[in-house]
């Protein structure tokens, strides 16, 4: 049965070293240090922001604090994500909202992701999680999970044997915890509340991982801005460690609009959080063909951001619009 976050390997040279499964299983095992690192412990209070991997009720405090968090969420990958011969999307959300079952929404299964960590090795762990991460969240979340479907024309069963990837740039579920009625919570998520807790946000970022998935697609789909933001200081960052001279971000159309992008490890400050929100193209939607071109010394990356699923329902409803960009970005090979 073909594994749902570990693409099968057909012998063909992946576009980077590190393969679609490397990138899992760090985030499956190391992210669990980022969490710990965070010092949270004990049960959350109502209105606290913390990530749901850390954030147990009462009778869950045994298995889910601070000291032994959940791991943080793998990407999920099509088959073909990543191979030659396919035209792979990454699509791209700023932070998990939580999934977990009593807790938010959504119903993962608490239980199963307790098990699942324990599991070895991690592959096997990260399978099993990808298969009910894609019946229990994917296909039952017509809102955000639907939306995207809608824009990448597929199904949820169709996910599997696809060229696309879903994730987040924060892998971990960043919610405001809520009040607990009749032993359940409902943990409030949203680009508001990482905004509000933007040190715990930048603590929880692994720009490595960012950048290794992005090199890896076509096209990456952000999100709405902060995800595009994001993406774009990552992209900078990281090619900046591995000492790439030229990086740049520009219009892919408009070779003198280009985003000065910080000189500085740091996602980014609040004048350059500014300057992107000002520059984005998903804001306007002028113009079908346009995108941002990251480029460094070996590699170029389109970037073609749209509105957060939960925003901007016009834009979302607009058929002609979705099937425009489909067309433009997603069916096509470029």
């Amino acid at each position: 049965m073909p594994n749902a976050l570990i693409p099968e390997n057909d012998g063909e040279e992946g576009p980077n070293e590190f393969g679609n499964n490397a990138i899992n299983v760090s985030i499956w095992t190391e992210g669990i240090l980022l969490l710990q690192g965070l010092g949270l412990h004990g049960v959350p209070m109502p209105g606290e922001i913390r990530p749901q991997q850390v954030s147990p009720k009462p009778d869950h405090a045994g298995i889910l604090g601070g000291h032994q968090p959940l791991p943080m969420v793998p990407d999920l990958l099509g088959v073909n994500f990543g191979r030659k011969g396919h035209h792979s999307v990454f699509v791209c959300g700023s932070a998990y909202a939580g999934f977990l079952e009593g807790y938010s929404s959504r119903h993962f299964p608490l239980h199963v992701y307790d098990e699942l960590r324990a599991e070895a090795p991690p592959e096997d762990a990260i399978y099993e999680f990808g298969e009910h991460f894609l019946a229990d969240v994917v296909a039952n979340d017509p809102v955000y999970c639907g939306r995207i479907l809608t824009l990448l024309g597929i199904e949820a069963e169709d996910f599997r044997q696809s060229s696309f990837c879903f994730g987040d740039v924060c892998k971990a579920s960043l919610v405001r915890v809520g009040d607990l009625a009749n032993g359940n919570r409902l943990d409030a998520p949203g680009d508001k509340i990482v905004r509000q807790a933007f040190e715990m946000y930048n603590n929880l970022v692994r720009a490595d991982w960012l950048y290794d998935r992005m090199i890896q697609a076509d096209v990456v789909i952000p999100l709405g801005y902060l995800a595009e933001q994001n993406l774009a200081a990552c992209f900078f960052a990281e090619s900046r460690r591995r000492g790439h001279q030229e990086v740049v971000v520009r219009s892919l159309l408009n070779e003198n609009l280009v985003v000065p992008l910080p000189r500085y490890e740091r996602l980014y400050s609040s004048r350059y959080l500014h300057r992107l929100r000002n520059l984005t193209f998903w804001r306007g939607m002028e113009n079908v063909e346009d995108a941002w071109l990251l480029r460094n010394d070996d590699k170029e990356v389109v970037m073609r951001p749209v509105p957060h699923p939960q925003r901007n329902p016009q834009f979302w409803h607009d058929e002609e619009l979705l099937t425009a960009l489909r067309q433009r970005w997603i069916e096509e090979h470029h």
